[in-house]
């Protein structure tokens, strides 16, 4: 996952590993995991004034 949200694979095979993951099915674990990955790669934001719109 860490490759995927670096951008360090292709098109291709982001769909083929996509696909084979949805063909598989998606355990907690898998979930778990990519979501630790995300929230590790996102942008922090510092927000400290309101309202925000």
């Amino acid at each position: 996952m860490t490759e995927i949200m670096e951008g360090e694979v292709t098109d291709s095979q982001l769909a083929a590993f996509l696909t084979a993951l949805r063909v598989k099915g998606e355990t907690v674990a898998e979930i778990v995991g990519a979501a630790r990955v995300m929230r590790a790669k996102a942008e922090k934001l510092n927000i400290k004034s309101t309202p925000l719109v």
